[in-house]
C-alpha cells in the first residue's frame, strides 16, 4: 500500500513537468510548421557594380531580359505554393547622380502563367483560372502598371514607394530593391508583397468569404523580379 502511495506522489510531482514538456513540444511543432509554411521574402541577388555618382538619365527596360516570378499559396495547407511568371510590355528607370529617382513598369497580364502548382488542374488549368474573372480578368484588363512616386535609400538598398494599377484599381505599393550597373546597363532587382484583396481579387479570399476551410488562398502573393535597363 505504501508503494502505491509513493508512486502516486511521484506521478503527482512529475505531472507539471510532463504538462510543461507537452506545451513546449506543441509550441515547437506549430512554430516549425508556420515557418515552413511562410514565403521567404528576399531581394534576388544580382552581380555588378554600384552606380557611379555621375550616372544620370533614363534607362529603358529590355523585355527579353525581364525575369519576373510570382509566388502564392494556401493559408491552411502547409508548404502549398503555386509559382509562375509574367512578362512586361515596357518600362524605364530614372537615375540621378547614381541614385534611382523614378520609373515605371507596364505588365502584360495576358502573359500570366503558372510554372509549378499543387492544384489538381495542373499548370494549364491554373493559368486559365488566374486569367479568368475569378482572379485578374486579363481579357478586360490586359495591362497592369506600377509607377514609382518616391524613393528611400538605406545603405546600398532602396525602397520604391509607388502606385500599382491592377484590374482597374490603383493602390499604393512599396518595393524593396537593389540596383547595380553592368556594361553601361542598369540592373534592378526587387521583391514586393501584394495584397490582392486591395485590388478586389476575391476568389478564395477570407477577406470576402467565410467558411472556406482549407480552400483559403492567401491574400498576399509575392513578386520577385530582375530587370535590365539600357540607356
Amino acid at each position: 500500500m505504501g508503494l502505491i502511495i509513493n508512486n502516486l506522489k511521484t506521478m503527482k510531482a512529475l505531472l507539471p513537468i510532463l504538462i510543461l514538456g507537452i506545451i513546449v513540444l506543441g509550441v515547437f511543432y506549430f512554430s516549425k510548421n508556420k515557418q515552413s509554411g511562410d514565403i521567404t521574402i528576399s531581394t534576388p541577388e544580382i552581380k555588378g557594380e554600384e552606380p557611379s555618382k555621375d550616372l544620370s538619365g533614363t534607362f529603358v527596360f529590355n523585355k527579353e531580359d525581364a525575369n519576373i516570378k510570382w509566388i502564392g499559396g494556401k493559408k491552411i495547407i502547409v508548404d502549398y505554393f503555386d509559382t509562375g511568371k509574367i512578362d512586361i510590355k515596357s518600362g524605364f528607370i530614372n537615375m540621378e547622380s547614381g541614385k534611382v529617382s523614378g520609373g515605371e513598369i507596364v505588365f502584360d497580364m495576358n502573359s500570366l502563367a503558372a510554372i509549378t502548382t499543387g492544384k489538381g488542374d495542373g499548370q494549364d488549368g491554373l493559368t486559365r483560372h488566374l486569367k479568368s474573372a475569378d482572379f485578374f480578368e486579363t481579357e478586360t484588363y490586359p495591362e497592369a502598371k506600377y509607377i514609382v512616386k518616391s524613393v528611400e535609400k538605406s545603405g546600398d538598398k532602396y525602397i520604391l514607394n509607388g502606385e500599382l494599377t491592377l484590374k482597374g484599381q490603383t493602390n499604393e505599393l512599396s518595393v524593396n530593391a537593389d540596383v547595380k550597373t553592368d556594361s553601361g546597363n542598369v540592373i534592378l532587382a526587387g521583391v514586393a508583397e501584394v495584397d490582392r484583396s486591395k485590388w478586389n481579387v476575391r476568389f478564395g479570399s477570407e477577406s470576402f468569404f467565410d467558411n472556406l476551410g482549407d480552400n483559403v488562398i492567401k491574400d498576399i502573393f509575392t513578386l520577385e523580379f530582375t530587370l535590365v535597363a539600357r540607356p
